[in-house]
């Protein structure tokens, strides 16, 4: 869930039918970094 091209790929994962990704989390599960990133972290889960 990076800034950058981590964001751009896991968005494009969910454009593709049955995309699927990963987030590698280094804050833990209930902490959401970086911030802007809120909605695809709540579109993995």
């Amino acid at each position: 869930m990076a800034r950058g091209i981590d964001t751009r790929a896991d968005q494009g994962a969910f454009n593709i039918e049955g995309g699927m990704t990963v987030a590698v989390v280094g804050c833990g599960i209930d902490i959401v970094y970086p911030p802007e990133n809120i909605g695809l972290y709540l579109n993995i889960w």
